[in-house]
């Protein structure tokens, strides 16, 4: 992928970003006439909606991490389905050998809670072989051919779940970049149309020139936005943080949102928050220590 597209080429959110072309568009047909004359095309003009429309269709982050987390919960099923069957085939084999026999400890590890994904899916198969082994004992409590078989078949659901969590998470990396990347040729179009416009109207109309400010923030400033809804709660990804990074706090909807940081993604409260009011038109200035960093 060419290096340029890697990176974001402005600072505002997408959709502050993608509203902006939009009334950018609407003064550049107002002055067409004019901007011809100084080498825009119309064909560029009229470039607006078509590269505004396939950086629409690209996939949201939040909807890629939506599919990811459908993956996950399917998963997360099927380990606990497994572990199920794990414990109630220990559990026969226990009161088939007794507690402290040789042939119960070959059914082991026993602390499901404690194993790791792939600890669970190689003790399947060692769990599957014992029963297997000993399944004429075992039968007269209840281990039947059928429930090793769901037991296999369970560690192929879960490796599959894997395997899908592997490529949804690899589908959004490559969302993310050819977001990036559509994004960027409309940036690239939008600044060269109010390069052209600005530098027309800075002498000449004080009012039409503002309207081709691109007004990006400074590169040192991340902004992050979004909707919350009632009694939940949303992450944002923020780089390079200190006790005494600056945050500027607004909430333009509803009553009020309390903002923290938090060990996990939509964790529970810090150890310090701050609740900022509803105030449409100001910022509140906190610093990162006052959420709890």
């Amino acid at each position: 992928m060419d290096a340029n597209n890697d990176e974001l080429k402005f600072n505002t959110s997408y959709g502050e970003f993608y509203n902006r072309t939009l009334e950018r568009e609407a003064t550049a047909r107002r002055d067409e006439t004019i901007l011809l004359q100084r080498g825009i095309t119309k064909a560029e003009i009229d470039s607006y909606p078509i590269l505004r429309k396939a950086f629409g269709e690209v996939q949201s982050d939040d909807t890629m991490k939506g599919l990811i987390t459908v993956e996950v919960i399917k998963k997360d099923d099927h380990l606990a389905e497994a572990i199920i069957f794990i414990r109630d085939i220990q559990g026969i084999a226990e009161i088939t050998f007794g507690e402290d026999s040789g042939e119960l400890k070959t059914f082991g590890p026993f602390n499901l809670t404690e194993l790791t994904v792939g600890d669970i899916l190689n003790l399947i198969p060692v769990v599957v072989n014992r029963g297997t082994t000993y399944l004429n004992e075992m039968k007269s409590y209840g281990l039947t051919a059928d429930a090793l078989k769901e037991l296999e078949d369970k560690k192929t659901q879960i490796e599959d779940q894997v395997k899908k969590i592997s490529l949804a998470e690899g589908n959004r990396k490559l969302t993310t970049a050819d977001r990036r990347k559509k994004a960027n040729a409309l940036y690239d179009l939008d600044k060269r149309i109010c390069d052209v416009g600005f530098t027309y109207f800075r002498n000449r109309d004080a009012v039409k020139a503002d309207d081709y400010l691109i007004n990006d923030i400074p590169g040192n400033m991340q902004v992050r936005n979004g909707t919350v809804e009632k009694g939940t709660a949303i992450s944002r990804e923020l780089l390079g943080l200190g006790d005494d990074t600056q945050f500027e706090l607004k909430v333009s909807a509803g009553k009020s949102l309390e903002f923290y940081f938090s060990r996990t993604e939509g964790g529970p409260v810090g150890p310090k928050s701050v609740t900022i009011l509803y105030n449409p038109n100001n910022f509140s200035e906190v610093k990162a220590s006052d959420l709890g960093l």
